[in-house]
């Protein structure tokens, strides 16, 4: 899921970025690719938000660095969205081992319902 972001907020990008992915970790070059700017950047601007305590470190693999939004800042509706899009196509076109993750048709028409209800608010903010 590309995007240019020529000109704009380095730190407003990675922010939302990280935030339409969550919970899913980001190396510095992963962050650079999808917004398309250079390596450096994106780490001066990760760096800078993990000062803020705005994004976290979640590990170090020898020099590759992993980073994710924190918890507590808001998930946007649109993640929300693209989480159960996630969700109702895994469970209907993914056959899954044991079982764990097989969710009853009652949760399936609750996810849909939600997934209604972020839609008419996305179109609709009011």
């Amino acid at each position: 899921m590309a995007r240019k972001t020529k000109g704009a907020n380095p730190k407003k990008n990675i922010i939302n970025l990280l935030k339409e992915h969550y919970p899913r970790e980001f190396t510095i070059q992963e962050v650079a690719d999808n917004l398309h700017i250079d390596r450096d950047t994106a780490s001066k601007y990760l760096l800078i938000l993990v000062a803020e305590g705005k994004v976290d470190l979640i590990k170090q693999v020898v020099t590759t660095k992993f980073f994710r939004i924190k918890k507590d800042l808001p998930v946007t509706a649109q993640s929300l969205h693209n989480t159960i899009i996630d969700l109702l196509v895994m469970q209907e076109s993914v056959p899954i081992k044991g079982g764990e993750f097989v969710f009853t048709k009652d949760e399936i028409e609750k996810m849909r319902e939600i997934k209604r209800i972020i839609e008419r608010k996305m179109r609709s903010p009011d």
